[in-house]
């Protein structure tokens, strides 16, 4: 087991340590890693669904080296971290640098977002010893069993469980964005839309543009056009009857709730209980495999 550091100023940096103290940490951390994975459900990562506390998400065939954030780029094509001794070792007045730790274990590579939280700091901590407390006088670094995201060796997807935390280590941006103002534009310029007034899409708030990139992003807008009475039916029965004329989804510009309705019926989080006949709004989802 090794671990490495990458630092604010981009370089990658080991961590030396005793042979007693890495088998310790060789221990804690696959104990750390085991808790991680133990009796989870893998599932692929789609964007709209947030994990529930047994479920871990899945991006197969990651390049993490590629990704990682705060890596200076020419690190990015010759790191090799079955290599230490090419690595500079961390020196005690660069531990407040951290960024990212990096812990390489025999079939998992783990990674932890490192905070100001994490930094023992001198002077910060008073230490008892032989009856009495002192100042600790050495900086140091807080172990935490948390993992915000795990890398598979032998094949390669990337695992977390939460996409905050991943994509403080992670630019996970093209699996989960916002739409652009040029694809603000695209959507609403498609002709399957009618616009009703001007949108001022400076005006669009991050929940809008997320859905509106998964629903292009999804293919839905071609689903509809190829589905269009079925899908203004239910549409209808949902209280979107404004929305929908003979051939056009009508975009009103002037009724903000009324538009994110419809975003969140295009983006399939709008449904009807065919049990109840209630209609709710969902703001997570995944597809079920068959």
């Amino acid at each position: 087991m090794n671990i490495f550091a990458i630092l604010e100023n981009g370089e990658l940096q080991r961590l030396t340590l005793s042979q007693n103290i890495q088998n310790e940490l060789d221990n804690f951390y696959n104990t750390s890693k085991e808790k991680f994975l133990r009796d989870k459900e893998v599932i692929n990562f789609e964007g709209d669904y947030k994990a529930g506390e047994n479920e871990i998400f899945r991006i197969d065939e990651f390049n993490w080296l590629g990704k990682i954030k705060h890596l200076e780029a020419n690190h990015r094509t010759n790191v090799d971290i079955n290599n230490p001794l090419q690595f500079s070792q961390l020196e005690n007045d660069m531990i407040e640098n951290i960024k990212i730790l990096i812990i390489d274990l025999a079939h998992y590579i783990i990674f932890q977002n490192v905070d100001n939280r994490k930094f023992i700091k001198p002077r910060s901590f008073l230490i008892y010893s032989e009856n009495t407390f002192s100042f600790e006088d050495r900086s140091g670094i807080k172990l935490d069993e948390n993992i915000d995201a795990a890398v598979n060796k032998s094949n390669g997807e990337l695992l977390f469980n939460s996409f905050h935390n991943a994509s403080k280590i992670f630019d996970l941006s093209e699996y989960y964005r916002e739409a652009t103002d040029d694809e603000v534009q695209n959507f609403l310029g498609n002709d399957l839309f009618r616009l009703d007034g001007n949108i001022d899409i400076n005006n669009l708030n991050q929940n809008i543009r997320k859905k509106i990139y998964l629903i292009m992003k999804n293919g839905a807008i071609e689903n509809i056009r190829n589905n269009y009475q079925t899908v203004k039916d239910y549409a209808i029965s949902l209280g979107l009857n404004d929305c929908f004329t003979d051939d056009k989804i009508v975009i009103k510009s002037g009724d903000k709730k009324l538009l994110k309705r419809l975003i969140d019926f295009l983006n399939e989080d709008l449904y009807k209980s065919p049990i109840s006949g209630l209609i709710y709004a969902s703001n997570s989802k995944r597809k079920v495999n068959e």
